[in-house]
């Protein structure tokens, strides 16, 4: 019932056409699908949200409407899944705050965010795509160092000067 109360113009509408007083509180919008999602982004965002909050947490934080209003509308696997690029990112910033560039694999260890690093791999956006989309530079776009490392001799090295001998043809 309070549904299609809610659906069909609220209580604020409906009260006085009854002849009831509007209680406080209760000249709310109906939840629907944009609601839901403005409510969650603003909740999330107040809290910092770096994953999705408990039961419990939703109720403790006064959002236990909003909580109902989820499972009414998709449920948590679905606006978790909405979401889950918004926690990611929030949490990447968390941990690389103050960084210039994106970390090596052995800062990730660390870190110890490796699962943390895995999943970025596995993600459509990639290590590459995260580190745009935080303004780092990607560790690729540096030039490699190490055992697979292109090497390149200059020209003043003894090596470059080397004639080799040229395998003669026989005819």
């Amino acid at each position: 019932m309070r549904r299609a109360l809610d659906e069909h113009g609220g209580a604020a509408f409906w009260a006085p056409v009854v002849g009831l007083p509007v209680a406080a509180g209760t000249n709310r919008p109906a939840w629907n699908e944009r609601r839901v999602q403005l409510e969650l982004q603003s909740y999330f965002s107040q809290r910092g949200a770096t994953r999705w909050p408990s039961r419990a947490e939703f109720v403790r934080d006064g959002q236990g409407p909003l909580r109902w209003a989820v499972a009414e509308h998709g449920g948590r696997a679905h606006w978790a899944e909405r979401f889950a690029d918004d926690f990611l990112e929030r949490r990447l910033r968390g941990l690389l705050a103050g960084r210039r560039e994106w970390p090596t694999t052995a800062e990730w260890k660390r870190l110890g965010a490796v699962t943390l690093l895995v999943r970025l791999h596995r993600h459509p956006l990639g290590t590459a795509g995260w580190a745009r989309r935080l303004d780092l530079p990607h560790p690729r776009a540096r030039p490699r160092r190490g055992r697979y490392a292109e090497t390149t001799r200059k020209d003043d090295s003894p090596a470059a000067n080397l004639e080799w001998p040229r395998p003669s043809v026989q005819e």
